[in-house]
C-alpha cells in the first residue's frame, strides 16, 4: 500500500496538509472572508466541505480573524430552547482568548435572544479588535422549531451592517448539502438571500495529478494513475482518495480498475447512501435512468426539484452543452448502466477495440439512398471527436474544460476559454498542453476505426487532431494522401484516401485550430481548402460520423462552406445517438437526414453495428 496517508474517512485536517487539494474555492473563500462577506458552500456528500473549513481556519491569510467551527447536526433540536442552550456554548468557547467565561453573553431562548447574543458577541469582538468567521456546517440538519428565526436573524445582522456597525466584526460561512430558499421557510419573510455562494468543483485533471503525486509514483507512472483514477471518477474527491489508497507503489492502470470494483464490493460510506436514496423515491430512480437511457434533458435544477434533489445528492450535473449527465463513470457503472456515453461518457477497451457490451440491435437501417451512393463511390466522409473518444482521448469539453479552470474563466464558451487561456499563458504554453493531452502513444485505432477505413470512401475530412485515423488506414493496407492545408493541395492522389484534417493534425502543432480566433480565420485563411469542400457539397454525398446536433464543429463546417450553394446541395447524413428535439427538428428543417442509433447498448457498440451493416450493404 501507499504511505502516504490518502484519507478515505472525515475531513482533512493539519496532520494531511499533503494531500489537501486547494481547489479554486479556497481563493474564492480567501477573498469573501478578507471582505467579511457571508458565504454559502452547497455541495453533495465527501465533496470536501469540512476540510475546506479546517483549511481556511489554519490559512496564514485567514491569521487575523478568529473561528467558530459548529456541526449543527449535534445540538439538540428537540425545541428551540434546548437549541440554544446547546449550540451557544460551543459556540463562545471557542472565542476564549477575547471572551472568558465571566464575560458570557446571555444564553437565548428564542430567535429574539439570539440577536441579542449576536449583537454581544460583536460588541467583544470589536472592543477587542477582534473579527469572527461563524461556520455552520451541515446545515441541511438545521431542523428545530425556530429555524426560520435563527436564519432570519443571521440576515438582519448582515443587513444592519450599516446602522450597528459592530456586526461588521462578524460573518459566517454556511456549508452542507441544502437549498438556500429552505433556510427561511416563512413566505413572509425575506429569503435567505446575503450570502455569496462558492463552487467546491470536482478536482482537474491537473488536482488529481498533484494529489496522486502526494503518493509513491512519479513521473509518467504517476500521470498514468492519474488520468486514468480521472477517468473513472472525473475528479470527486472522496473517490479519487478512495481509489488512490487502494494502490501499492508498483500501481499500474489496470490496478485503478481493480481499485474500482474493490470499491464497488467494500465501500459502505459513499455509494450504500446514494443507492438507497434512489430506493426509497421511484420517481428519482426513474429520472436517473432517463438520463442513463440517452435522454437529452436541459439541466435548471433551480427549476427542476428532481434535479435539484440528484445535484444535491451528487448524481447529476450538466455536460458542456447544458444537459444532465450521470456524474461519473464510476457512478454509470454502480447504477447497472448499459451505455456508459448516454451519461456524456465514452469507454474505451482495454485493447483500444470497442468497448465489451451485449449484442444489441439498433433501430435503425441504412437507407437505400446512401448505400447507393456509397457504392457509386459518390460519398465524402467527415469523422469528428466521438471516434477518438471511444480510443480513450479527450473530447472538446475535457480537452478545454481544464484551461478555463486554470485561469478562472467560468464561462461556458470553450472557445473563448481556449482563446483567454492562449491570451494569458502564450501560445507555446496552449500547444504544449495539448501535444501531452493528445499523445496517441500506447493507444491504438478502435474496432469502429477499423470499420470505418474499410468503407469504399476516397475522400475523409476530419476535425481531429490525432491520428488514429490514418493509421488505421495504413493498417488496413489503403495508402494515405495527408492535407493539413492549402499547400497539399495540389498533390490530391484519385488512387489514394484523401485525407483531410481541417484543424490540423497532431505531429504540427502550428496548425491547430482550438482557439475563438482560430475558428474565425480558419476559412479565410484557407480559401482553395473551402473551395474544394462546396466543389465536393455540390457533387458528392456528405455523411458525418462521430458528431453530435449540438457539435461547432458539425455546425460550422456545413453552414459556412455551403453558403452559396443554396438547395442545390445534396442532403447530408448524420449518424447521432438522439439529441434536443428542437435542435433535431431545425436539422431536418435544413434538409439532414439524421439516422439516429437509439436503443441499448454501450454507444461504440451501436456504432459498429450499424457501420458493419454500412459496409455489407455498400458492396
Amino acid at each position: 500500500m501507499s504511505l502516504v496517508p490518502f484519507r478515505t474517512g472525515g475531513p482533512l485536517t493539519d496532520e494531511h496538509a499533503a494531500i489537501y487539494v486547494e481547489r479554486r474555492a479556497d481563493r474564492d473563500a480567501l477573498t469573501h472572508l478578507h471582505a467579511m462577506d457571508y458565504l454559502l458552500v452547497i455541495e453533495p456528500r465527501q465533496q470536501g466541505k469540512t476540510s475546506l473549513i479546517n483549511h481556511l481556519m489554519r490559512h496564514p491569510a485567514l491569521s487575523g480573524l478568529s473561528f467558530v467551527y459548529v456541526d449543527v447536526a449535534t445540538p439538540d433540536r428537540s425545541t428551540e430552547a434546548a437549541w440554544y442552550r446547546t449550540f451557544c456554548p460551543r459556540f463562545l468557547r471557542q472565542l476564549r482568548d477575547f471572551i472568558p467565561r465571566d464575560q458570557w453573553p446571555a444564553i437565548p431562548q428564542n430567535s429574539t435572544g439570539w440577536r441579542e447574543f449576536l449583537g454581544d458577541v460583536a460588541a467583544l469582538a470589536a472592543a477587542a479588535h477582534r473579527r469572527v468567521v461563524v461556520a455552520l456546517d451541515e446545515i441541511g440538519a438545521v431542523t428545530f422549531p425556530g429555524a426560520t428565526g435563527f436564519f432570519s436573524v443571521l440576515r438582519d445582522v448582515y443587513n444592519s451592517r450599516q446602522a450597528e456597525t459592530e456586526f461588521k466584526q462578524l460573518t459566517f460561512l454556511l456549508t452542507g448539502a441544502f437549498h438556500p430558499r429552505d433556510l427561511i421557510t416563512d413566505n413572509r419573510i425575506s429569503p435567505f438571500n446575503v450570502a455569496q455562494r462558492v463552487r467546491l468543483a470536482d478536482f482537474t485533471l491537473a488536482q488529481v495529478h498533484q494529489l496522486v503525486g502526494a503518493g509513491d509514483w512519479a513521473g509518467e507512472q504517476a500521470r498514468r494513475l492519474a488520468e486514468r483514477i480521472h477517468y473513472w471518477t472525473d475528479g470527486q474527491p472522496y473517490l479519487t482518495q478512495l481509489l488512490c489508497s487502494y494502490l501499492d507503489g508498483g500501481a499500474s492502470p489496470l490496478d485503478v480498475d481493480g481499485g474500482v470494483e474493490r470499491l464497488r464490493r467494500e465501500d459502505e460510506n459513499h455509494l450504500p447512501p446514494l443507492l438507497a436514496r434512489l430506493d426509497r423515491d421511484e420517481r428519482l430512480r426513474e429520472y436517473v435512468e432517463r438520463i442513463l437511457a440517452g435522454e437529452r434533458i436541459k439541466f435548471y435544477p433551480r427549476e427542476n426539484r428532481r434535479q435539484a434533489q440528484l445535484e444535491l445528492l451528487g448524481l447529476v450535473k450538466a455536460d458542456v452543452e447544458g444537459y444532465c449527465i450521470v456524474r461519473n463513470r464510476l457512478y454509470v457503472q454502480t447504477l447497472g448502466a448499459l451505455d456508459e456515453t448516454s451519461a456524456g461518457i465514452s469507454a474505451p477497451s482495454r485493447e483500444g477495440g470497442v468497448a465489451p457490451a451485449h449484442r444489441v440491435r439498433s433501430s435503425a437501417v441504412v437507407p437505400q439512398e446512401l448505400s447507393g451512393e456509397m457504392r457509386k463511390g459518390n460519398v465524402v466522409l467527415f469523422v469528428g471527436a466521438g471516434l477518438s473518444i471511444g480510443a480513450g482521448l479527450p473530447g472538446w469539453g475535457a480537452l478545454v474544460r481544464p484551461l478555463a479552470e486554470d485561469i478562472g474563466y467560468e464561462g461556458h464558451d470553450l472557445l473563448k476559454a481556449a482563446q483567454y487561456y492562449e491570451n494569458r499563458r502564450g501560445r507555446h504554453a496552449l500547444i504544449s498542453y495539448l501535444r501531452d493531452r493528445l499523445d496517441t502513444t500506447g493507444i491504438e485505432p478502435t474496432g469502429n476505426h477499423e470499420l470505418l477505413v474499410r468503407l469504399p470512401v476516397n475522400i475523409v475530412f476530419t476535425t481531429n487532431f490525432d491520428d488514429l485515423l490514418e493509421r488505421a488506414y495504413r493498417k488496413a493496407g489503403r495508402p494515405v494522401n495527408l492535407v493539413v492545408g492549402a499547400a497539399e493541395l495540389p498533390f490530391w492522389d484519385e488512387a489514394r484516401v484523401n485525407l483531410v484534417k481541417l484543424h490540423g493534425t497532431h505531429d504540427r502543432p502550428a496548425t491547430f485550430t482550438i482557439t475563438e480566433r482560430d475558428y474565425n480565420t480558419i476559412y479565410r485563411n484557407n480559401p482553395l481548402v473551402v473551395q474544394q469542400l462546396n466543389a465536393l457539397l455540390a457533387i458528392k454525398t456528405f455523411l458525418f460520423v462521430g458528431y453530435s446536433v449540438s457539435d461547432p464543429d458539425f455546425n460550422q463546417i456545413y453552414d459556412q462552406l455551403s453558403v452559396d450553394l443554396g438547395w442545390h446541395r445534396r442532403r447530408p447524413y448524420l449518424v447521432t445517438f438522439g439529441g434536443d428535439e428542437l435542435v433535431v427538428e431545425n436539422l431536418k428543417r435544413r434538409g439532414y437526414h439524421l439516422i439516429s442509433l437509439s436503443g441499448e447498448g454501450e454507444r461504440n457498440a451501436r456504432l459498429a453495428e450499424w457501420l458493419q451493416v454500412l459496409l455489407e450493404s455498400s458492396r
